[in-house]
């Protein structure tokens, strides 16, 4: 993943810097060096811990289409709150799309 889609993604989930640091136990100058170009190629392993504390390889993983509706239902659960609410309107019209 490049840093660039890992600011994204802490932007979207509201993930500070500092938060990304604590969590990852990394120095917080390292993770600013890294995000604002400073250091143009961190270590592999310094990488690995901040996907690592974001969650990242693990979605990298679970990443492949839901192959039942229990799979499905798995995947919708372990989406955060907001995220299950902005898809309550998109399930609702393929429902009554079903139903026609």
């Amino acid at each position: 993943m490049t840093i660039e889609e890992i600011k994204i993604y802490m932007k979207k989930n509201k993930i500070t810097q500092l938060q990304l640091s604590e969590k990852a136990k990394i120095p917080i100058g390292t993770i600013r060096d890294i995000f604002r170009g400073a250091t143009q190629h961190p270590r592999i392993d310094t990488m690995k811990a901040i996907e690592d504390a974001l969650g990242l390889n693990e979605k990298a993983v679970e990443e492949k289409p839901p192959q039942s509706i229990e799979d499905l239902i798995n995947h919708l659960k372990g989406l955060p709150q907001e995220k299950q609410q902005e898809l309550v309107p998109v399930i609702e019209h393929l429902i009554n799309a079903i139903k026609k």
